[in-house]
């Protein structure tokens, strides 16, 4: 038995909810949950489905057969930045992965230090002592 998705109220005929994201986005999106786990929003005329509920989200964005990119959006994105491993399908992932996992393992260390280094910094311009890093920033 299929369910319909529900649509969340306020839609403006040609607007969609758009004037309520523009107005409030916060106050729009807190408001979703109210109407179910998944809710249909309307900008214009693109329809979109909002996850409402943590576990569902997690879902979604764990289980990438089931809920593989696709889209209007992820199109339009993978046209001007390409097929890289944010914008790939399910199919390519792993072996982008693959291809960028050389470049990430040499610049991990780096980044790491840079982020140590922004951290002790910046907790001297707020006046605090200057510890050391949080656990798991320093670099392995």
């Amino acid at each position: 038995m299929a369910r319909t998705v529900p649509q969340a109220p306020g839609a403006l005929p040609l607007l969609g909810h758009g004037p309520a994201l523009r107005r409030d986005p916060l106050a729009f999106m807190m408001s979703l949950p109210a109407h179910g786990d998944l809710v249909r929003i309307r900008v214009g005329p693109v329809s979109a489905l909002m996850v409402c509920d943590p576990d569902l989200a997690q879902r979604v964005l764990v289980d990438d057969r089931t809920f593989d990119k696709g889209g209007m959006l992820i199109e339009r994105v993978r046209e001007g930045l390409g097929n890289g491993l944010g914008t790939c399908p399910h199919g390519d992932h792993r072996r982008q992965r693959r291809l960028t996992q050389p470049a990430s393992s040499k610049t991990l260390p780096v980044v790491s230090r840079v982020a140590c280094g922004a951290f002790t910094r910046s907790a001297r311009w707020r006046g605090a002592s200057a510890g050391s890093c949080p656990e798991g920033w320093e670099m392995r």
